[in-house]
């Protein structure tokens, strides 16, 4: 359980927000290196799942150079080879940079998924041991490759050789090819021990190989001689420099030979505990790589200084801080404590006994700093520097994890159970063991009032409600359910798993899962329903009322993270094997997200713009606050900075797609509803269909029908009106016009219509008043019978008796165009060929008698 003891700040403001990424908290520096290899311009240095470093100023500083490379998988192999790079990776194949690692491309074209510990380039062959047994082997710098394992496929291959035209391959036994892999010969090795191979390197005279402790040489690759140097440990590389071979082995040493293997000399590294993984000798330095870093000597090898700013590839454990320091703690390589200034020391004073420089757990307490290590727990009394072991677990024993609540401290102990104190650590009881499993070991435990809750390595959860006096088993049921990290917030037990977050309202006696996300979650923290995890993949948050986890890795990068403490005003992240990343907890926002809307109602044609009351709103700021929103296009209405405007005449349901931000995110994307309620447009006089012809002293009623109008919100005519408005030269009553006496001329007459509502814009219509007499007369109707009407070129008119009449044709603005004098009571057709289409009227006069009508030729 990574647990700590301040005062967190949890007050978020949003005045003045800036955006930014992770940040690397500038240390520790170190890691676990491996190969180191030169090349034209820079060294190149392998941190294993830290990736790849460069230096081109011959290891004074160090930059990471992963460029193409897969996250999360651990760097196997580092060769150098006429100019180019290559790298195996775990689960990945083999890649290659030829730009000095600025970038990497794979060459694993059918070894995409293989993990290769060790290969050799010779020229543009190369040859790989795979982890699950046997060797690939390519002739085109990897462009392909072939398997070649015919009778070796079962053994894990350690190193390779090239001696006298031959390739040797070191695993169980020490293997020969001549025909390029084709077919192996197994060498016979006098002495050589139970592990076979460990290392192998050769000079044009001789080849030298190693197993856990012991050297051989040969000079025909046939029969071999024992080195009288006994390492006493598992030689881990061995290599040639110039005139001499060399080897590295534990605790910071190295041994060279100038006499291919008679004589050794031995070179140590006091400096370091760790085992020494390569070498490389410049004009002006050795440079060593061990599992805790970088080590350079001036002076051929008497004194040594750490050489690593810039690598920042330690595996962090645990995190802490108090008033002055920062802490962190690492898998194998101790404390370290970083100041004020970002200065980080390394403070191993006093982590004396076997594994006590693995740092499981940190617990900062008042003046004191106590360390659950596996070798026991320590104590830093007054932020001193010496640590003091206040508990040795035993013999083989650790404690992986520790916890503290209102004067009780809790340890773990791996293969024996739970101990607690109630003195700060003065002295340790183990509490009762039955039905708890000891001959596991822990990874969290939790300490709240009397409430003890422990999850092991066997993906179990056990509680104890009064101190460790008795213990049930809470384990999650079903599958394998590896819980990292417990945590108990708002009478909530969560348990942070291989298989996603879960939680339990009940102590344990039944388990749900936070969300249906199943990624691995390694530590959580929970603050006002805010809560935070690290994870395989990074750094995520979320909330109790959220189905999803949010990304916050940013610069950090979805790397596997073992744990995340927040503190102050920062959240501090532990990584597998990137050392300590920092990051301000207002950047660690969850994204606002818009739960629903009140009713939004605007009248047609009208623009308008949504109050951010409106919306109801969960995020982990105050709404409305600093937020703002943000309107999407969408049908039925434009919008411009915010502002909707529907379109013209538009009613109904628009559906408006709308965000909010709150400062650093938008929220997703939700479909506001919005009502547009319906507004009584004006009807629009658009034509009149009427008579425009009045005679001298007559009268026109004009009538709805005599109107073409538009309505987009009525049925014309259905409940609609007329009013004639008043002019010049004629009056008005109701709806019917009469000129001035005697009055022949134009009249301009406004009109409106009216659909229960609204009037119409006035519409106006200009009559000829003429000297035609009335239309319509009844003595037409009753003495003539004329046909057809309308017409086309001919006019016949019958009369009824013998008469003597008149008959005249006019157009409407009362211009003459025909007449005719007819007698007698025979047929009379009229040729109207030379008349254009349209209305004219028909007067037929006998004496002081007369009458008019209407008169439509049309033409084909």
């Amino acid at each position: 359980m990574k647990k700590i003891y301040l005062l967190i700040c949890t007050t978020i403001l949003l005045n003045n927000l800036s955006f930014s990424q992770w940040n690397t908290a500038g240390g520790p520096s170190g890691g676990f290196t491996r190969e180191i290899v030169a090349t034209e311009n820079a060294l190149i240095v392998s941190a294993g799942n830290g990736g790849i470093y460069k230096s081109t100023n011959n290891g004074e500083t160090w930059e990471l150079q992963v460029s193409g490379l897969p996250l999360n998988e651990g760097v196997q192999d580092l060769i150098a080879s006429n100019g180019s790079l290559y790298a195996s990776l775990s689960r990945n194949g083999i890649y290659l940079s030829t730009d000095e690692a600025q970038n990497w491309i794979p060459i694993n074209n059918g070894i995409s998924s293989l993990t290769f510990y060790n290969f050799m380039v010779l020229d543009s062959e190369i040859y790989a041991g795979n982890a699950n047994g046997g060797i690939y082997y390519s002739d085109n710098k990897g462009a392909t490759w072939t398997e070649k394992s015919d009778g070796i496929s079962d053994i894990q291959f350690q190193d390779f050789a090239y001696f006298n035209s031959a390739v040797y391959a070191g695993g169980r036994s020490l293997f020969k090819s001549l025909n390029n892999g084709d077919t192996w010969e197994e060498i016979e090795v006098v002495g050589l021990g139970a592990n076979g191979v460990r290392s192998m390197t050769s000079t044009e005279n001789s080849l030298f190989l190693a197993d856990d402790g012991n050297i051989f040489v040969s000079s025909d690759g046939m029969s071999w001689n024992k080195c009288t140097l006994s390492i006493g440990s598992t030689i881990t590389t061995m290599g040639v420099s110039g005139d001499s071979v060399y080897l590295t082995a534990s605790s910071g040493r190295f041994y060279y030979t100038k006499d291919e293997g008679l004589n050794w000399t031995l070179v140590q590294n006091n400096e370091t505990s760790n085992f020494a993984n390569d070498i490389i000798f410049l004009d002006d330095r050795i440079i060593m790589s061990t599992s805790e870093g970088l080590y350079s000597s001036y002076d051929g090898g008497n004194v040594w200084e750490e050489s690593n700013q810039g690598i920042n590839a330690l595996q962090i454990e645990s995190i802490a801080k108090n008033d002055e320091y920062l802490f962190a703690g690492t898998e194998r390589q101790g404390i370290y404590r970083r100041d004020f200034e970002g200065n980080w020391v390394k403070i191993n004073n006093g982590l004396n006994a076997l594994n006590a420089t693995s740092i499981h757990d940190i617990i900062v307490l008042e003046d004191n700093v106590v360390l659950g290590t596996g070798g026991g727990v320590y104590i830093l009394a007054d932020t001193g520097d010496e640590w003091i072991r206040m508990f040795d677990p035993g013999i083989n024993k650790s404690i992986h994890t520790l916890d503290f609540d209102n004067g009780i401290f809790a340890a773990a102990v791996n293969g024996s159970g739970i101990y607690i104190s109630l003195d700060t650590t003065k002295t340790f009881t183990l509490t009762e063991t039955n039905d708890l499993n000891t001959q596991t070991s822990y990874e969290s435990i939790l300490v709240e009032g009397d409430t003890i809750v422990v999850s092991t390595h066997n993906g179990e959860i056990f509680l104890s409600e009064n101190l460790g006096q008795s213990w049930t088993d809470i384990s999650i049921t079903g599958d394998y359910y590896f819980t990292y990290d417990l945590h108990f917030a708002d009478e909530k037990l969560y348990a942070a798993t291989a298989k996603g977050l879960l939680y339990s309202e009940n102590l344990g006696m039944s388990w749900n899962f936070f969300n249906n996300v199943t990624k691995t979650i390694t530590s959580v923290t929970v603050i006002d329903n805010k809560v935070y995890a690290s994870a395989s993949d990074g750094v995520y948050v979320t909330s109790d009322s959220r189905e999803i986890w949010y990304d916050v890795s940013g610069e950090l990068g979805n790397q596997w993270t073992n744990e995340i403490v927040l503190i102050g005003d920062k959240i501090y992240a532990g990584t597998f094997a990137s050392s300590v990343w920092e990051l301000p907890i207002l950047e660690a926002n969850l994204p606002p997200i818009i739960l629903s809307a009140q009713a939004v109602i605007s009248d047609e044609d009208t623009t308008f713009s949504i109050p951010l009351e409106k919306l109801t709103v969960d995020d982990d700021n105050t709404y409305p606050g600093d937020f703002s929103i943000s309107v999407q296009s969408g049908d039925n209405y434009s919008v411009d900075t915010n502002i909707i405007t529907p379109i013209e005449n538009f009613s109904g349901m628009l559906t408006v797609p709308v965000l909010v931000n709150d400062g650093l995110d938008d929220s997703p994307i939700f479909d506001l509803s919005i009502e547009i309620s319906p507004v009584n447009d004006p009807p629009i006089i658009v034509e009149y269909t009427g008579t425009t012809t009045i005679a001298r002293n007559e009268s026109l009623e004009i009538l709805l029908s005599d109107f073409t109008v538009t309505d987009i919100d009525n049925e014309f005519p259905t409940d609609f009106s007329l009013s004639v408005h008043e002019g010049e030269n004629y009056q008005v009553t109701g709806n019917r016009i009469s000129p001035t006496a005697d009055y022949v001329g134009t009249i301009d007459v406004p009109i409106k219509v009216n659909d229960g509502e609204l009037d119409s814009q006035e519409f106006s219509i200009s009559f000829q008043i003429t000297e035609i007499l009335g239309l319509d007369n009844e003595f037409i109707k009753d003495k003539f019978s004329i046909y057809p009407n309308p017409t086309s070129d001919f006019l016949t008119v019958i009369p009824s008796e013998q008469y003597e009449y008149q008959l005249s044709i006019y157009t409407v603005q009362g211009e003459l165009v025909h007449i005719s004098n007819i007698g007698g009571n025979s047929n009379r057709q009229i040729n109207l060929k030379e008349l254009e289409q349209g209305l004219y009227l028909l007067q037929i006069t006998n004496g002081d008698r007369y009458g008019v009508m209407k008169l439509i030729v049309k033409k084909n």
